[in-house]
């Protein structure tokens, strides 16, 4: 009874507004200075007061408002946590429900006022341009070197967070805010990347706290919420508009990047993984460079055959980035896991088909490599193949994938034979599943064969064809897609 009737005066005298400012009229919470002739004033309107002689402390009123409970001020927009004097002005400077300007108003003189929980939909109504939408947290931004001050608001399932960024005295600055309060700073890798050439330089940035978004647009005062990068360096990479593309990664993991770190082999810096190899002073080393190294490269000890299972205990409690994380892939999971994916994962580096070529990358580099760097191999119809180049390498686009085609003589005691095979490459799908034909002709015959594609070929498993009056033939290759079985 006594706790409803002191409940009840309690907010009865909030409703009445009794220690309101009466120039502001917002709850006085600190000192409550009386002034003749006005009444109550907050300690922020008595100090812009010209005649202070005619005011006082107003001990009486700053008693009973330290034994009230206190709504926040922005319990109108959602908040419903009930405060004393003591935490009211912490709490409030930091309230999620906290009504701010828009974060445009420097750049573009905004007008609009609202919460954290109303960024989204404002953006989307009168700053289309400035939205950038992302997938799995991974943001990438069209940036222009030339544009002094600009703002985004980064959104996608997981997260909203305003990005500024500014060029000054020749320094590019940068600063992600999320909308929601964070408990501790959150590094996050920065991708800037060359639009002609897809080269890069990574930087890591801080998800800095809420209230910096609003802090001035000068952003080097401001050095604590800021990451800087000399403009030169990005410059070399920007295309002949001077714009460049920013991949900020935001996704959360539950990794500890620390133990990854000790788990890296000295030898080629990956991440171990078993089967791990101890030296005679205990160093691991993974399996890859146990067999290729012939001491160890931490103390030039003798390797041994002994593995560490305590180590190899601990990998598999562990989520490991997949291998291809430095050229975007964002996937997690344990040993097993991981292997399976990473047999599939879009940015798998392969190394180019054809013979002697050493260079490497993605499904999609590999494509504009053939097309620029072997197009004199790719397949054509009527192709003649003669004993005078026993080996031909041909390659093909099909259904979105790579086939290396290969004819090739051989000899046997006093016969020769043709051979040819069609492979599947780049790629983990089931090779049988592409059936390839070969028509071969010379003359007045025509010979026609199919089989079907090999993942990995050899001469014997190629087909063969005995003639040893056939020095040269005229060829067409096609592919097309098994049909499945009824």
């Amino acid at each position: 009874m006594a706790n409803d009737v002191s409940t009840n005066l309690n907010d009865k005298l909030l409703k009445e507004k009794i220690f309101n400012c009466r120039i502001c009229d917002e709850l006085c919470i600190s000192d409550i200075f009386f002034i003749f002739g006005k009444g109550n004033v907050c300690s922020k309107c008595y100090e812009k007061c010209d005649d202070k002689s005619r005011a006082e402390l107003n001990s009486a009123h700053i008693f009973v408002m330290s034994q009230l409970v206190l709504p926040c001020k922005y319990e109108s927009k959602g908040c419903i946590k009930k405060l004393t004097c003591k935490n009211y002005a912490k709490h409030v400077n930091v309230c999620e429900y906290k009504v701010k300007p828009c974060p445009m108003v420097n750049n573009k003189g905004c007008t609009w006022n609202g919460t954290n929980f109303e960024i989204a939909d404002h953006f989307a109504e009168d700053h289309k341009d400035h939205v950038v939408k992302g997938e799995n947290s991974i943001f990438k931004v069209d940036t222009s070197l030339s544009e002094q001050f600009n703002i985004k608001l980064l959104i996608d399932d997981h997260k909203n967070c305003i990005l500024k960024t500014a060029i000054i005295d020749n320094k590019y600055y940068y600063a992600i805010n999320p909308t929601v309060q964070l408990e501790e700073y959150v590094e996050y890798p920065v991708k800037h990347i060359s639009k002609v050439t897809q080269n890069y330089i990574r930087t890591v940035g801080t998800l800095t706290k809420l209230n910096s978004i609003y802090k001035e647009s000068n952003m080097n005062k401001n050095p604590n919420a800021t990451e800087v990068i000399n403009l030169e360096s990005l410059k070399h990479f920007a295309d002949e508009n001077n714009t460049i593309v920013n991949e900020f990664n935001l996704n959360p993991n539950d990794i500890d990047e620390k133990i990854l770190e000790l788990l890296k082999c000295p030898g080629c810096k990956k991440i171990m993984r078993p089967p791990i190899y101890l030296c005679a002073n205990g160093h691991s080393i993974c399996i890859v460079c146990h067999d290729k190294e012939q001491k160890c490269l931490t103390c030039n000890a003798e390797w041994t055959k002994t593995r560490t299972s305590m180590v190899e205990d601990l990998t598999k409690n562990l989520k490991y980035p997949c291998r291809y994380k430095e050229f975007g892939c964002i996937e997690f999971g344990s040993e097993p896991e991981l292997g399976e994916h990473e047999e599939s994962c879009p940015l798998h580096i392969y190394k180019c088909p054809m013979e002697y070529c050493n260079e490497s990358g993605n499904y999609k580099f590999l494509v504009e490599h053939l097309n620029g760097g072997h197009k004199d191999k790719e397949l054509t119809s009527n192709l003649t193949f003669s004993y005078s180049s026993p080996k031909t390498e041909k390659w093909t686009l099909f259904n979105s994938r790579i086939f290396k085609i290969t004819l090739c003589f051989t000899q046997e005691y006093n016969t020769y034979f043709m051979n040819w095979f069609a492979e599947l490459v780049c790629s983990n799908e089931d090779p049988s599943s592409y059936i390839y034909t070969v028509e071969m002709s010379r003359g007045n015959w025509t010979l026609i064969k199919s089989a079907a594609c090999l993942k990995t070929a050899n001469f014997v498993q190629g087909n063969k064809n005995m003639n040893c009056e056939c020095r040269s033939a005229t060829f067409n290759v096609s592919i097309k897609k098994k049909k499945p079985a009824n």
